[in-house]
């Protein structure tokens, strides 16, 4: 088994608490995350609940060995306006790679003028308009040279959606599991906003698809 300092992290009491040291304070909610071959850590956050250093969106982090994985760096000062909820990365190479919930009719943080001095104001606004939005599901790829997020391809999903499980199924093969409002209950959801896909009487299907890359 070997001690706890041989786990990125870990729990000793059921998820209570997490061993290590505090590596970030802000608005971030839910991490995706990834080592490339060369050892360094690429990680993203949902800054959903915000802090007013870096604004509202996503953070894109680093760290490295030769600097200590208990420090992340974040590539930008001020968050990304674009949010990627419940993100989930894997490697492919060298390449790697993300699942998150896309909001094609964003941004999230929208930064309205009128309500520059009432940032709390303005952030439940903005919660509103991203949960009276469709969404969907998409595969990203990180430009670790540009230190940013580039869409690839849309997945299956849409409605209330995208919080998938992904497996290994060989050197260029992977497996998907993810959630969506039911599709095939319906000729198209594809314009249902969150709201709907959560309180729909239809509820959720879960659906596998494969992602294999050429070779």
């Amino acid at each position: 088994m070997g001690t706890v300092d041989n786990f990125f992290n870990s729990s000793i009491d059921g998820g209570k608490s997490f061993t290590g040291s505090q590596i970030y304070h802000g608005g971030i909610s839910e991490i995706g995350f990834s080592f490339d071959l060369e050892g360094k850590l690429w990680a993203v956050g949902r800054n959903e609940d915000g802090d007013f250093e870096s604004n509202w969106g996503s953070r894109l982090f680093t760290a490295t060995s030769e600097e200590n994985y208990s420090i992340w760096k974040p590539t930008e000062e001020i968050s990304d306006p674009v949010i990627y909820e419940s993100p989930r990365f894997f490697r492919h190479g060298n390449e790697i790679y993300m699942i998150a919930r896309t909001d094609p009719d964003g941004p999230f943080y929208t930064g309205i003028r009128r309500f520059k001095n009432r940032p709390a104001l303005r952030h439940i606004l903005d919660l509103g308009l991203f949960s009276t939005r469709a969404h969907g599901t998409a595969l990203y790829r990180l430009d670790k040279h540009g230190e940013k997020i580039e869409f690839v391809d849309f997945l299956p999903g849409c409605g209330d959606t995208a919080f998938a499980s992904i497996v290994r199924l060989g050197k260029h093969k992977f497996r998907v599991v993810n959630y969506s409002s039911p599709w095939m209950l319906h000729d198209d959801c594809s314009e249902w906003s969150w709201v709907k896909g959560q309180v729909h009487p239809d509820g959720t299907l879960l659906y596998v698809v494969d992602i294999e890359f050429e070779k």
